[in-house]
């Protein structure tokens, strides 16, 4: 039996090579980035999977965007969408913390002594505003340290964001904490990040915000739900109840961070690969490739060629700039040239005059033939 040739594009750098070791553990699979039979795509940078019409397109994303079946053949995601041909799959799953989490049911004291009271690590300069509500809000009752770019007022993380190694830094310095602020970029039914993973990981209880439904993944009783509440002030009325109640804390931190509804309904590597199984086994695209179908891709190519020629366009007014600053530049430097050339024949002109008054007394052929030297000379250099 020949092997899978599968390829991906526009994938996150981290999720691809987990998604195909658990591809490769199942499957006879190889990357075929010239003609494979399937394509797995992402929403990073662009739109690469459309150099593939003829492939059958399981898209995968860990934000928060939902799958175009007219793109798409199959698709994971965020959302609890019920489609034959969608599983869920949040990114959470692919951060090994997550499994376990879900081993020991319970997140394990590290032994760190947690001598502060609440942290706030995000990087975006431009987030949800409710990240900074939230941050606000608890920062009024108690100083809430932000070891991130946005609202820092803390020392950054030993690791740069995004980098191999940042994940064990952000749980060093989270566990540290009492409580962690948990607030996704977006407020979205099902979109539930490794940031609450991180979180419960790191034997704190987590401040969360964002998808609404977040009871559906993690026990509600082991973290504040901003979402139960019906203002910021019973939030921070909840934390602080906790913070001042010894008993009450270490009972939530205590909570098993998966109810069994909560497992019935988690991802799993089987379940990835069974659905992966029923993907592999069809032999053409399942989406809809004609009239509207064909046309809708069309569509999509057109605006994607439309955006190319206004980036080239900008490409070359940026140039024309360029080129407008450079000339704009050197016709300074010849006007400048210009004035001091100026400047020097005023100096000599007055040196000549004044020579001719010192000579004045002088033989009047003597004089004469000095003034024609001169003007020779002088002439020579105005032509220059």
């Amino acid at each position: 039996m020949q092997p899978i040739r599968l390829a991906f594009t526009d994938t996150d750098r981290f999720i691809h090579p987990a998604l195909l070791t658990i591809l490769k553990s199942h499957f006879d699979v190889v990357v075929d980035e010239q003609d494979p039979q399937f394509v797995i795509f992402s929403i990073y940078p662009g739109f690469d999977f459309l150099r593939y019409p003829n492939a059958i397109r399981i898209f995968q994303s860990e934000e928060s965007t939902l799958p175009d079946f007219n793109l798409c053949d199959f698709a994971f995601g965020y959302a609890h969408i019920d489609f034959d041909r969608y599983m869920r799959l949040p990114n959470y799953f692919f951060f090994p913390n997550y499994h376990q989490l879900r081993a020991a049911n319970r997140s394990v004291d590290t032994g760190v002594a947690r001598d502060r009271f609440c942290n706030y690590i995000y990087s975006n300069q431009n987030p949800h505003p409710m990240r900074g509500r939230l941050f606000h809000a608890l920062n009024g009752y108690k100083p809430v340290h932000s070891h991130g770019n946005h609202l820092n007022n803390a020392e950054a993380l030993d690791t740069p964001t995004a980098t191999e190694g940042w994940n064990e830094a952000k749980l060093r310095v989270q566990g540290r904490y009492k409580f962690t602020i948990v607030a996704e970029n977006s407020p979205v039914s099902g979109y539930t990040t490794e940031k609450m993973t991180d979180a419960l990981s790191a034997h704190t209880i987590p401040v969360y915000w964002g998808n609404p439904d977040v009871a559906l993944d993690f026990n509600p009783e082991r973290f504040v739900n901003v979402h139960a509440f019906s203002s910021l002030d019973e939030v921070v009325a909840e934390v602080r109840r906790l913070d001042e109640d010894d008993e009450a804390y270490a009972r939530m931190l205590a909570q098993p961070i998966f109810t069994p509804d909560n497992l019935a309904r988690a991802p799993t590597e089987e379940g990835i690969v069974a659905f992966m199984r029923r993907v592999f086994g069809h032999a053409e695209p399942v989406r809809n490739r004609v009239f509207w179908g064909a046309w809708y891709e069309e569509r999509i190519r057109g605006l994607l060629a439309d955006r190319q020629h206004l980036a080239k366009a900008q490409q070359d007014l940026n140039s024309l700039h360029e080129i407008h600053g450079a000339a704009e530049a050197d016709r300074s430097r010849l006007a400048q040239i210009e004035h001091d050339q100026r400047g020097r024949i005023s100096e000599l002109s007055a040196c000549v005059s004044k020579l001719e008054s010192r000579l004045a007394s002088g033989p009047p052929g003597l004089l004469n033939r000095l003034r024609a030297f001169i003007r020779h000379r002088l002439a020579g250099f105005r032509r220059r």
